[in-house]
């Protein structure tokens, strides 16, 4: 069972509304798993190469992510 996260930031909504898990999400973008759940919650800032892949896999503006 995928483990839920708190949706506190855009990238966390943006994720909840596409329906996919961080699982998921990290997969597709291959980046860490670990990573993922940082920018979910907060706690890292998205970097330029993650925004860009984030927003490829989302099907979303980098600027919708990040405000």
């Amino acid at each position: 069972m995928p483990r839920n996260f708190a949706v506190v930031t855009p990238l966390g909504f943006a994720l909840r509304d596409s329906g996919l898990t961080a699982s998921r999400l990290s997969a597709l973008t291959g980046i860490h798993p670990r990573t993922v759940t940082e920018h979910l919650s907060g706690r890292l800032e998205i970097r330029g190469d993650h925004l860009a892949a984030y927003s490829n896999v989302l099907g979303l503006a980098p600027e919708e992510l990040t405000s």
